[in-house]
């Protein structure tokens, strides 16, 4: 059982299935809405946030709309990995099938 770390979040990772259930665009999104929540909570806003990381004010609400191209990778790179772990179950069915 392994533990991953994301903004101050501890998920609990029982092989992918933290991943299969819960995919990098669903945590990316949560992760901005408590960014904004955390930081009106200590007294800045999301203007002040992005000047302070060097980011365009409009990055934030553009990633709501279009997921960065890396998140969408690495989902993607998830998901062909989740489609050949099917594949090798299935041949492995019928290898035990045609083995009897």
């Amino acid at each position: 059982m392994r533990m991953f770390l994301f903004y101050g979040t501890i998920r609990q990772l029982d092989n992918n299935e933290a991943f299969m259930s819960e995919n990098f665009t669903k945590v990316f999104h949560d992760t901005l809405d408590k960014i904004e929540k955390d930081a009106k909570d200590v007294g800045l806003n999301l203007t002040s946030i992005c000047k302070a990381t060097e980011i365009s004010r409009a990055t934030p609400d553009r990633w709501r709309k279009t997921v960065p191209k890396t998140i969408k990778l690495i989902e993607d790179m998830q998901n062909i990995i989740e489609e050949k772990r099917k594949i090798n179950a299935e041949d492995a069915i019928v290898r035990a099938r045609h083995a009897k």
